[in-house]
């Protein structure tokens, strides 16, 4: 997901506000989950089988997230769970 396009669908969909769980499994291409940054409610992130995830949050794309909002925002308040295969 490109977070130059995807960011304002992502903030005004309530659905990523009410996503506590997330399951991702075999994924192609996916080098960063910097768009959960959107769904503040998540209590579990689980990912198997995504073999090119380079990093869960992209520090530049938070960056740019942040100076666009100019407050500081705390990621993952909730989350009780995380649990990472590859």
């Amino acid at each position: 997901i490109k977070m130059d396009i995807t960011r304002s669908i992502i903030r005004s969909s309530a659905w990523f506000l009410s996503l506590s769980h997330i399951n991702l499994m075999i994924c192609k291409g996916v080098r960063d989950l910097t768009w959960l940054m959107f769904a503040p409610n998540l209590t579990m992130i689980s990912v198997d089988g995504a073999y090119e995830l380079e990093e869960i949050i992209s520090k530049e794309k938070a960056n740019d997230v942040g100076e666009e909002e100019e407050a500081e925002v705390v990621l993952f308040q909730k989350l009780s769970w995380l649990i990472y295969q590859s």
